[in-house]
């Protein structure tokens, strides 16, 4: 058996977790300090985006933080726009998103935009993006 076929994937479930904990730990800290108790996290509804909310969902419990999660699917807008939909009714100033790909990240911002989500001009708020 050669060395190449011994190694863990880079999708392997073990490398989702690490990263995605590296990924929620600076945004939990964020709301923290920005005194924050409520975040949003509107995600890909797939391994990589389950295990990015779990983390974000611990980090930010460990600092008092509660996250609201608004779990969609890869190029669906409708179930962009109801989980944005869900996310305007709550006024939530942070926000995580987790998106695959620009086209995602796009629907889920013109969407924002048009719901009169925290997004818009002139409203204090945090969004953060991270598209794979």
């Amino acid at each position: 058996m050669s060395a190449a076929s011994n190694r863990t994937p880079l999708h392997s479930k073990r490398h989702i977790v690490v990263r995605c904990v590296w990924l929620a730990l600076p945004t939990a800290d964020s709301a923290t300090r920005r005194r924050f108790s409520n975040a949003a996290a509107i995600y890909l509804n797939d391994a990589f985006g389950e295990g990015f909310k779990e983390s974000l969902v611990e980090a930010c419990l460990q600092q008092d933080v509660n996250v609201q999660a608004f779990p969609y699917l890869s190029g669906d807008q409708a179930t962009i726009e109801s989980q944005v939909e869900r996310l305007a009714s709550t006024s939530l100033r942070v926000v995580v998103v987790v998106a695959l790909g620009h086209s995602d990240v796009a629907a889920i911002v013109d969407a924002a935009l048009a719901e009169g989500t925290t997004l818009g001009a002139g409203v204090p708020s945090w969004w953060f993006f991270n598209d794979f």
